[in-house]
């Protein structure tokens, strides 16, 4: 009984480090980058509440020095435009094995040349995209659940510069809890309008980790 107690609590601890799983391009060229503007890419997937809007202004209340083209900007152009809205979803649904050892993925190799056309001319003249990678927000009975992958590129040459998976459990009542069984297993039913708040709440801790992610990791990096 002891020895099946500890494997379950290994393996909660494994599931837990895995929230937080962070790849960086120590190869890019961070001290010669002069990037001003930089573009979110709008969630894909659909919810019962605009997790875009949320996003966005946690966001920019936290990086302010930059220019910000919006999520909602990038959907207006996806609208009527199969190519830029295939490209949008292209790059949101991308699967990486990444190792220090190999060379970081270019988009102009993963979507094609044409497809990161599409993106840049959504995406306007900027020099980074943000992207919630697979995002998804998940209910277990009150308790909801929200991860995603973001993920940093350069829109000069489609470059990888940084992945960090991000993972978060919201109770009914408020109270958050990073990593963890639940947010790894990724289980669940979609959240309903009885777990709105709950999946506000998630969206904005997950938006306000992922700038202080992009402060640490990029822009404490070019300075």
């Amino acid at each position: 009984m002891k020895k099946v107690c500890f494997i379950i609590v290994c393996f909660c601890v494994f599931l837990s480090s895995c929230a937080g799983k962070c790849y960086v391009n120590e190869s890019y060229p961070y001290t010669n980058s002069k990037a001003k503007k930089i573009a979110l890419l709008p969630v894909v997937k659909e919810l019962p509440y605009d997790a875009d809007t949320v996003f966005y202004n946690v966001f920019r209340k936290k990086i302010g020095t930059f220019e910000i083209v919006k999520p909602s900007e990038i959907k207006q152009e996806m609208n009527g435009d199969k190519k830029i809205n295939d490209a949008v979803i292209a790059v949101s649904s991308l699967e990486y094995e990444l190792r220090s050892t190999m060379p970081a993925p270019r988009l102009k190799e993963d979507i094609k040349e044409e497809g990161f056309g599409s993106l840049r001319s959504a995406c306007g003249d900027v020099d980074l995209l943000l992207v919630p990678s697979h995002f998804s927000m998940k209910s277990f009975g009150g308790l909801v659940t929200g991860k995603t992958k973001m993920r940093l590129y350069d829109m000069h040459t489609g470059t990888l510069i940084y992945e960090k998976a991000l993972s978060l459990n919201v109770s009914p009542g408020g109270q958050a809890r990073k990593g963890g069984l639940l947010s790894a297993m990724g289980k669940g039913t979609d959240v309903t309008k009885y777990e709105i708040n709950e999946a506000r709440l998630c969206t904005s801790l997950l938006a306000a980790e992922a700038s202080s992610d992009f402060q640490t990791l990029y822009v404490d990096k070019i300075k």
